[in-house]
C-alpha cells in the first residue's frame, strides 16, 4: 500500500504504533474483566439450563400424555 506522498507504507507492529502498549495494556485489562464476570455468571447460566432443559422434558412429557388422552386409538 501506498502513502499519500507516494512510498510504500511499512506495516509496523502492534508495539510500534503509537498508542500501541497502552492498547494492549487496555485489552487484557478488558479480557480478565470478563473473564471474572463469566467465572462469576456461570454457575446461573448452568443453573438455567438445566431448568430450561427439564421445563422442554416436562412439556413432552405433558404433550403425551395429552395426546394419550385425547387419541382414540389408545382410549378405547
Amino acid at each position: 500500500m501506498l502513502q499519500i506522498d507516494g512510498n510504500p507504507a511499512t506495516k509496523r507492529k502492534l508495539w510500534e504504533q503509537p498508542g500501541g502498549k497502552l492498547g494492549v495494556v487496555v485489552l487484557v485489562l478488558i479480557l480478565i474483566g470478563a473473564l471474572i464476570f463469566f467465572y462469576r455468571i456461570l454457575p446461573y447460566l448452568i443453573i438455567l439450563a438445566e431448568n430450561t432443559l427439564y421445563f422442554a422434558i416436562l412439556l413432552g412429557v405433558i404433550g403425551l400424555i395429552t395426546f394419550l388422552c385425547l387419541d382414540k386409538r389408545f382410549v378405547g
